[in-house]
C-alpha cells in the first residue's frame, strides 16, 4: 500500500466517524440566526435612562436575515435560553460540517493525485 493510499485510508475512517458525529448531533436548520446582546433605547418619552443618554440592557435578541433582510427578535425570560442552545449547537454542527467538507476536498484530491500516478 502506497503512502498516498494509507492517507486515503486514515482520511476516510476520520470521515466515517465524523459523519458519525453528525448524526447524533443536535441540529436546528430552521433556526439560521445567532444570540446577541445589545443596548437599546426604551421608547418612553419620559424615561430618564433615555433622556440622559444611557441605553437599557445587555438584552439578548437573535438576530437572523430572512428575505434579504436583517431582523432582531427580542428574546424574553421565557425563550432565551432554548434559543442559546440552540444557536450553540447549530454552531457546534456546523463546525464538525466544515471539518467534514474539508476532509472530501481532501480525500478528493488525494484520490486525483493517485490517479495522475503520484506513488509517494
Amino acid at each position: 500500500m502506497s503512502y498516498l493510499e494509507s492517507m486515503i485510508d486514515s482520511l476516510e475512517f476520520n470521515l466515517s466517524l465524523l459523519r458519525e458525529q453528525l448524526a447524533g448531533m443536535e441540529h436546528y436548520p430552521e433556526l439560521t440566526g445567532t444570540v446577541i446582546s445589545k443596548y437599546v433605547r426604551c421608547g418612553r418619552p419620559n424615561c430618564v435612562l433615555c433622556s440622559a443618554g444611557f441605553y437599557h440592557g445587555p438584552n439578548l435578541y437573535y438576530r437572523y436575515y430572512e428575505d434579504g433582510e436583517l431582523h432582531d427578535k427580542y428574546l424574553g425570560k421565557k425563550i432565551k435560553d432554548e434559543y442559546i442552545h440552540k444557536s450553540e449547537a447549530n454552531k457546534k454542527y456546523r463546525e464538525v460540517e466544515k471539518e467534514a467538507k474539508e476532509i472530501e476536498m481532501e480525500i478528493r484530491r488525494l484520490k486525483q493525485q493517485l490517479r495522475k500516478g503520484g506513488t509517494q
